[in-house]
């Protein structure tokens, strides 16, 4: 009985040293406050900040008074939960702290543009070493987006060399954030330093969420031709974007750098003057069924030049092919090459791509531009798509509509022979007849 006891004992002084401790860390497993942007969070508020925007996430913390908590090594974290693409973050380091010390500091966490606003998001703050402290605390965000936001997602040069007196091809990718249909869109390209420029305008772009509505888009891609002039020194040169929209009460900027090779320096392949175009940018094809874009090319040179068109990025989920291979075009004549798409089957293709197609003259890419495929689950295999568009079965029908007219005509002729057979045989039976009779 006095051997239970002390095992008693000894367990009640176990358990309270376990409280006391308990009790001690518990000084240090929470925040005194927590804000982003200037909102105070709590467990119920919820916060509405911007996607493309920087936030601030300000923490402050005191330290329990348990001298043997180790505080050594402290770092604060603060990370966005819910977005699938990248670590959104930002991580900073705390001084080693005494008992009841008090610490503020701030991080700051990019919000990417692409976050949808139709998802739920949280914020996680945490404080943290290797030895005893290890606690976070968890807010609910909301994303909010503003009404005219375009983005420039890409901006490409060919080529990023390129000789005095020879083109240079930018192409524009913008894409619409905001919640407000854009449009009229300016895009200017220019090198200031040389003094040319290139323009042109995007009709509209939808908001990203009604991108799948009727034949309308979210993101465009537009390609413009500056000419380097003849006296360009030798060089690296800044390329500037400019993105007008809103009525011009907004803009983007984006720049990039080329290298210019002085004319005597640089003597290449001459590139014919040429201009290429697409009867469309984008169409919806059934899973294993075969689409055509028809690339129109006009040779606006003085000299012969050999066309040829490559495909990139459509490999992973659908067979391409151009034919002809190649077109040989004289000075101010056209022709034209077909762009053949087949997606695969409805599990690698459903639903929308994108591609691109280069047309170069010789060896040297003069044109480069991106098209959309909408692949649907109706499967269309027993049809092909022909040269203009059409199927094989519109063929077919036409056919048996011009051989059923053959047919009637055949058939009308085959009845007047028929007709006119039998008139000219009973005229041949009635004249035995009258020869037989007497008049007295």
């Amino acid at each position: 009985m006095k051997a239970i006891k002390q095992v008693t004992t000894i367990f009640l002084l176990l358990i309270g040293l376990l409280v006391v401790s308990s009790a001690a860390l518990a000084d240090d497993t929470e925040f005194d406050k927590v804000k982003v942007d200037g909102t105070e969070m709590t467990s119920t508020n919820i916060v509405h900040v911007e996607r493309g925007s920087t936030i601030d996430v300000e923490v402050w913390w005191t330290a329990g008074d348990n001298p043997d908590v180790d505080r050594e090594g402290l770092k604060i974290k603060a990370w966005i939960g819910g977005y699938e693409y990248d670590d959104v973050e930002d991580t900073i380091d705390i001084p080693d702290m005494d008992p009841e010390d008090s610490i503020k500091k701030t991080l700051t966490v990019e919000l990417p543009e692409d976050m949808d606003a139709k998802e739920e998001y949280t914020i996680h703050v945490k404080l943290y070493n290797r030895k005893d402290i290890d606690f976070e605390e968890i807010y609910d965000l909301k994303i909010s987006q503003e009404k005219h936001k375009l983005s420039i997602q890409d901006l490409i040069l060919r080529p990023s060399t390129v000789t005095a007196g020879s083109a240079l091809f930018a192409t524009v990718r913008v894409e619409n954030m905001g919640y407000r249909k854009e449009e009229n869109i300016q895009v200017t390209v220019s090198l200031p330093d040389l003094g040319v420029s290139a323009r042109t305008y995007i009709d509209e772009l939808v908001p990203e969420e009604d991108d799948d509505q009727d034949v309308e888009t979210s993101e465009s891609s537009e390609e413009m031709k500056l000419t380097i002039p003849q006296d360009a020194t030798t060089g690296d040169y800044t390329v500037e974007v400019i993105v007008s929209y809103n009525r011009g009460h907004d803009t983007l900027t984006e720049t990039k750098m080329i290298h210019v090779i002085a004319g005597e320096e640089g003597a290449s392949e001459e590139v014919p003057k040429t201009l290429i175009s697409v009867d469309g940018t984008s169409k919806e094809i059934a899973a294993g069924a075969e689409s055509v874009f028809k690339i129109m090319v006009a040779n606006l040179g003085t000299e012969t030049a050999v066309y040829s068109v490559d495909v990139t990025g459509a490999d992973i989920w659908a067979t391409t092919r151009v034919e002809p291979a190649m077109i040989t075009l004289t000075p101010e004549s056209t022709g034209e090459m077909y762009l053949y798409i087949k997606p695969k089957t409805e599990a690698e293709a459903a639903g929308k791509h994108s591609f691109t197609f280069k047309v170069k003259a010789g060896n040297t890419i003069i044109a480069e531009k991106t098209l959309a495929a909408d692949v649907t689950g109706t499967s269309a295999s027993s049809t092909t798509t022909t040269t203009d568009g059409q199927t094989n079965f519109a063929s077919l029908k036409n056919a048996l509509v011009i051989g059923f007219g053959v047919l009637v005509v055949l058939l009308v002729i085959l009845g007047l022979i028929i007709a006119f057979n039998k008139m000219n045989k009973d005229e041949d039976e009635e004249i035995p007849a009258s020869e037989g009779q007497a008049y007295y």
